[in-house]
């Protein structure tokens, strides 16, 4: 059964192994067209969906040859609200207003997504006051331990990428600055 795609841009790659370089290559869009590149672009536009059939035959210098055939079921891409995102930061139990105890406290990030697929990745860093980051999480929902940011003042930044659309949202840096004595 063939894979199903959305209606984009896709760039396609041969790599040869084998046989005697150097290669030539021709590649075949379901009858749309061809390309001799040995990593074309191609678009499959909504007036393509349907099953398309790609033929990449690959030709070594002593005219040896081989075939490939891949079939895209090209689905009409759907129209999604833009990505959005947000997020809160609770201080162990206290929400967000920070104490000067909060440095001895584990910190939990609650993110809020709207929009895109509703199928998403996180990368959260957490920067202390000399802008390195020490620590880094792909969780949903991350908790960063005591000490952690091992600082009063610090940053978080999350960015949320929908991998179906790839659109990409940083939120932050967010800042605190807990006043610790």
């Amino acid at each position: 059964m063939a894979e199903e795609y959305i209606s984009d841009d896709y760039v396609f790659a041969a790599t040869p192994s084998g046989g005697v370089g150097p290669y030539t290559y021709l590649w075949d869009f379901d009858g749309q067209g061809t390309s001799t590149d040995p990593n074309p672009e191609w678009s499959w536009g909504i007036d393509d969906v349907g099953l398309r059939i790609v033929t990449l035959t690959i030709t070594d210098s002593r005219g040896c040859e081989v075939t490939a055939v891949l079939e895209m079921l090209i689905i009409e891409a759907p129209d999604l609200d833009p990505l959005s995102a947000d997020f809160t930061i609770d201080i162990d139990g206290q929400g967000s207003s920070g104490t000067s105890e909060a440095q001895a406290l584990g910190m939990t990030l609650t993110p809020t997504v709207l929009g895109g697929s509703g199928s998403v990745t996180y990368a959260w860093t957490v920067w202390n006051e000399n802008d390195n980051p020490v620590y880094v999480s792909t969780d949903p929902i991350p908790y960063f331990p005591p000490d952690t940011p091992n600082s009063c003042v610090g940053q978080v930044t999350l960015v949320v990428t929908d991998t179906v659309t790839l659109e990409e949202v940083t939120v932050g840096p967010y800042s605190w600055d807990w006043n610790c004595v």
